[in-house]
């Protein structure tokens, strides 16, 4: 059996392919990168540009073997993604007084009736922790005896239109999606970068793609925070473009070869001549003029995550900063994130422990901070086809729907 990741980005799509072992391991056999087209800020914006990109890619992988598309995750995100906090209660229901599985089911339940706008469409309810008896930050309560049963959860939805849109451009591309099959980007990126150490301390993950920055915070292994802002590194990227009068095309050149993260490790002595990039420009610009358009829009997407600890108070987090996502590419960026966050910053380092790799080809793009959202994807599709604990402890309602499904069309 095989499970297919789809990170489907701004300016990228990423696939990653798993044939899953007796054992439940992932064995990786495919990991790819080709351009997309058709989204905007995370969302899908023109059905058929976006099937269009999504066909070839799907190309690309289409020799692995004819069941590859039979189990494709793929992830959402952008503005019209909703985080709402709820709370549901249960009366345990055991004379005993112990904590059953149903009680937990039903708390769960009624975090989730909450009053939303019609348009949106529940993706995930996260538990954040349960109270008993007015004892709160239990993550088990199941066996536990009280008389009273409370959760904590965090309910993403996402506008029914985008769900539409992906769902149909991935349809005309001869894919299929379920709709459990969809995850929050954010929750997919945490699932690979993210250990129990990290979210025990306090983290907090910052996801910097072309079109949006996701941030996720855990502290005490509790979410304490998701937010997704519209803004990425194709805003750097433009930003050059309207500097340097220049095409789009030449101003992703400029930032990949000449980009920084801060401005003042770099001499103004140091010159780019923009003919030698693209002979239709003409003179000659500073480096450092290239690295503060970089340094500013950088520097906007930490004060907005930095805006963000502080409305959640979570500013003193001991495990500091994770970086992955494209953007986290750039040179100098750990600094710069350490300075305008004032906590510890590390680069994202996929758990490559829960997969097999075959090659030490397959071994370097896996380790790519590009590719930490498809492999969390890999990891909640391992989840919930019953290949490991299921970090939304509804792995078996899942699967039992998942067979119906087969079943009845």
């Amino acid at each position: 059996m095989f499970i297919t990741a789809l990170d489907l980005g701004t300016a990228e799509i990423k696939l990653l392919v798993a044939e899953v072992g007796k054992d439940g391991k992932l064995s990786i056999v495919e990991a790819i990168k080709v351009p997309s087209g058709g989204v905007n800020k995370g969302e899908v914006t023109d059905v058929d540009a976006a099937a269009v990109a999504l066909a070839a890619a799907f190309d690309e992988i289409a020799g692995i073997d004819k069941s590859v598309l039979d189990n494709l995750f793929v992830n959402v995100n952008g503005k019209r993604v909703m985080v709402n906090s709820s709370r549901g209660i249960a009366a345990v229901s055991r004379g005993t007084s112990e904590i059953s599985q149903e009680d937990m089911d039903r708390a769960i339940a009624g975090s989730e009736a909450i009053r939303t706008d019609k348009n949106l469409k529940k993706i995930h309810t996260l538990v954040q922790e349960y109270i008993v008896d007015g004892v709160d930050q239990i993550q088990k309560p199941l066996g536990m005896t009280g008389t009273r049963l409370e959760v904590s959860s965090m309910i993403v939805s996402a506008f029914s239109e985008i769900l539409n849109n992906l769902t149909q451009a991935v349809d005309q591309a001869d894919g299929r999606i379920e709709d459990e099959n969809i995850v929050y980007g954010p929750i997919a990126a945490s699932h690979a970068a993210l250990t129990k150490a990290h979210k025990d301390l306090g983290v907090v993950l910052i996801d910097i793609g072309a079109g949006t920055t996701s941030m996720v915070v855990f502290e005490e292994n509790k979410l304490a925070s998701i937010k997704v802002f519209p803004i990425g590194a194709a805003h750097i990227t433009n930003d050059l473009a309207v500097k340097l009068k220049s095409s789009i095309a030449t101003a992703e050149k400029i930032k990949v070869k000449f980009g920084h993260a801060s401005a003042r490790d770099i001499s103004t002595k140091e010159k780019i001549d923009l003919s030698e990039v693209d002979s239709k420009l003409k003179g000659v610009i500073t480096r450092k003029e290239v690295v503060e358009v970089i340094e500013s829009r950088l520097a906007e997407i930490f004060e907005l995550v930095g805006n963000e600890l502080r409305a959640v108070k979570k500013t003193h987090l001991p495990a500091g900063v994770i970086l992955c996502g494209g953007g986290s590419k750039t040179s100098g960026i750990i600094e710069l994130a350490r300075h305008e966050l004032n906590l510890p910053v590390h680069m994202a380092n996929c758990e490559v422990n829960i997969f097999d790799v075959v090659s030490q080809d397959m071994l370097e793009k896996l380790e790519d901070v590009q590719f930490i959202v498809a492999a969390g994807l890999l990891v909640e599709g391992s989840h919930q086809l019953g290949g490991g604990h299921d970090p939304e402890g509804n792995q078996i309602v899942r699967i039992i729907k998942k067979i119906f499904k087969q079943i009845i069309p």
